[in-house]
């Protein structure tokens, strides 16, 4: 064997390594596929338990600001939720809402309970649902005009 030959099959195995240890990606993705940067906001429920006792609550996190062409994780690491709750608006106010309320406010946030938005200081805003699947691990939605 030469040493081009050599070099080159010690490349070759250090890529497969590489490759072959990189986490699985597995995360709730929104891409923006407009022509104007979005606002994103999710919803989701946080059951917050190991005992399988459901004393969860509702939860509401943004904003990310996803400009054209790219896409924000508003949700790291495997989906532990089949369901997702999706708000999203232009600089204009145009953009995608729901029948689904869940609190936001200016700033970013994270809102845990979506009852008495306004009452706690907040706004409530409808939000869409978004089915994953009942397996899913990771799953993208995409923002379209």
């Amino acid at each position: 064997m030469n040493l081009r030959s050599a070099v080159t099959a010690a490349s070759v195995l250090v890529a497969g390594m590489a490759f072959a240890a990189s986490p699985a990606f597995a995360e709730y993705k929104v891409c923006n596929k407009t022509d104007k940067t979005t606002s994103v906001a999710v919803g989701y429920y946080d059951d917050k338990t190991n005992d399988g006792v459901d004393n969860g609550v509702w939860v509401s996190e943004g904003w990310w600001n996803v400009k054209t062409g790219q896409c924000a994780t508003p949700i790291p690491g495997p989906l532990k939720v089949r369901y997702v709750y999706v708000y999203a608006e232009h600089p204009d106010g145009s953009g995608w809402a729901g029948e689904n309320n869940f609190c936001v406010k200016d700033n970013e946030f994270t809102i845990r309970g979506n009852e008495n938005c306004e009452r706690r200081g907040f706004q409530t805003k409808g939000f869409s649902e978004v089915d994953t699947g009942p397996e899913s691990k990771s799953y993208t939605t995409n923002l379209t005009d």
